[in-house]
């Protein structure tokens, strides 16, 4: 087994790693927010980390860029060192006076999202692939209505220790950064 798998077996999640080099003087990827908890290890170079936030709220923030935020604290990290950056908080980076190397080991937990689309999907089987919504509408109407009950009662059933287990079971035998 790789070194990639422990860590996900270990935390029941995905994990990946990632190397990046940069030029002296360069910036990294502009402000952003990743959707994982990073462990940086700094191995040649010098590397100045600016760290803005940590959201509070998985509503409040989402991945990707980020713009307009305040005042940043920043950490210059040497060979050697390793940096602990909580799940959503906006950073980027700049290399100090010569190139630098770092890795970058992501873990990413099960999502909630995750976890709703394996109980649809459980429930989803229960429905033949050529059922149709067809009649006029109000027709329909009944007919969705009655879907969304068997839908609800369906999701009642669902094996919730079942469900965690599978989720923990994937990300584990994740590979890969997503």
């Amino acid at each position: 087994m790789g070194a990639v798998g422990r860590p996900a077996q270990l935390f029941s999640a995905k994990a990946g790693a990632v190397v990046f080099w940069t030029r002296a003087g360069e910036d990294g990827l502009r402000v952003h927010r990743d959707d994982g908890h990073l462990f940086v290890v700094q191995i040649s170079g010098t590397k100045r980390r600016y760290l803005y936030d940590t959201p509070r709220d998985a509503a409040d923030w989402s991945t990707g860029y980020v713009e307009d935020l305040e005042s940043a604290r920043t950490v210059d990290l040497r060979p050697g060192q390793v940096l602990y950056l909580p799940e959503g908080i906006a950073h980027h980076t700049r290399t100090l006076d010569t190139e630098s190397v770092h890795v970058t080991v992501a873990i990413r937990e099960p999502r909630l999202r995750d976890t709703a689309e394996l109980a649809a999907r459980a429930c989803l089987a229960r429905i033949p692939d050529h059922a149709t919504l067809s009649g006029t509408g109000a027709g329909r109407e009944r007919t969705a209505d009655e879907l969304l009950t068997r839908l609800a009662e369906a999701l009642g059933r669902v094996d919730r220790a079942a469900l965690v287990r599978d989720l923990s079971r994937r990300a584990s035998e994740a590979r890969g950064s997503r």
